[in-house]
């Protein structure tokens, strides 16, 4: 008995770092979505992005991630760095890691393709402190000393994609882990499986109310293992005022879920503040599976900042994935 609570941490812990964290603002985090997105940029791009998933839980999970990306146009390349930090749980089960980025782009007849590529390390850790053991509660079993019961561990990880788009719509696909590195804290192996992606949208330009507005919908399936899901939204905008707003739903209800149930996470509504230089972004999942009493929903804050010197100009197409208004100082 005295080992079941901390077998129970070990298996929550495995569960827990099977599939990656993941962002409703997914077109707000672009090197973590895609590493072919890299240097899509007019020059300098910095970003940060932070999800906090089912606050009433003690195992909500907690993802901060920070971007930095560079385009390079005269070699038709990008350069990125990607850090990030995710915790799950009251236990403190964590990974950090850090990865370089790398893309190159072919213009063609008013498209343009994307190969992008990302190598990093990420380390993962779990405190051990926070746990209590059966030793520790009952008066008839004698103690035990579960210092050393922690673990953590450092692995290579490896990942690709590429993009295709025009001004007015974009594809991508993306592979991530594709060594399947060993992710396991106790040895005995535990391959991170490879995480597919494919994303698809579009940005819309359509004249009412005396003004134009932009749709910019937006589709993302991804699967990983054995976990498939799919967000799927649209996102709109009025050419005279930087306010966005949007709206999506993350499930698969074609797909039953493990319980035979209907295949559905959440409901989301995002908000966003854009200027010339600035990109603040907030959004609220509303929960919408059977865990909805309980978890409290998920909020997630974006915040980029770009900058162009004024010599810099755009010679290239820029993904519609986070294209701006036309009537702002400087287009993208």
């Amino acid at each position: 008995m005295r080992k079941l609570t901390f077998l129970l941490f070990i298996f929550i812990a495995h569960v827990a770092f099977s599939q990656d964290p993941q962002f409703t603002q997914f077109y707000n985090a672009p090197l973590v979505l895609n590493p072919a997105l890299t240097g899509s940029t007019e020059q300098f791009r910095g970003a940060a992005n932070y999800r906090n998933q089912w606050l009433l839980m003690n195992s909500n999970y907690v993802s901060t991630t920070f971007s930095f990306d560079y385009n390079a146009n005269k070699l038709r390349s990008g350069f990125g760095f990607l850090a990030s930090y995710d915790n799950a749980g009251a236990n403190q089960i964590s990974a950090t890691s850090f990865s370089g980025l790398y893309s190159f782009y072919v213009p063609f007849k008013g498209w343009q393709l994307r190969l992008g590529i990302q190598g990093g390390l990420t380390t993962r850790r779990i405190n051990t402190g926070n746990l209590i053991f059966v030793s520790q509660v009952l008066d008839n079993d004698p103690d035990v000393d579960e210092s050393g019961a922690g673990g953590s561990t450092l692995f290579f990880d490896v990942s690709s994609g590429m993009t295709i788009y025009n001004k007015n719509m974009w594809f991508g696909f993306a592979a991530h882990h594709l060594n399947r590195p060993d992710q396991s804290l106790f040895g005995g192996g535990s391959a991170l499986p490879t995480k597919y992606s494919v994303q698809l949208g579009g940005n819309f330009k359509v004249y009412a109310m005396n003004s134009y507005l932009y749709l910019m919908p937006v589709l993302l399936f991804k699967k990983q293992g054995s976990t498939q899901q799919l967000d799927i939204g649209c996102r709109f905008m009025r050419d005279d005022l930087p306010l966005e707003m949007g709206v999506f739903y993350r499930g698969l209800p074609i797909l039953p879920n493990a319980g035979k149930s209907i295949n559905q996470d959440a409901l989301a509504f995002a908000v966003g503040w854009r200027t010339e230089n600035w990109t603040f972004g907030y959004s609220y999942d509303l929960t919408i599976s059977g865990l909805t009493p309980l978890t409290g929903g998920s909020h997630e804050i974006s915040i980029i900042y770009e900058y162009a010197t004024r010599q810099r100009k755009l010679d290239q197409i820029t993904c519609p994935i986070y294209a701006r208004p036309v009537s702002n100082k400087r287009s993208r």
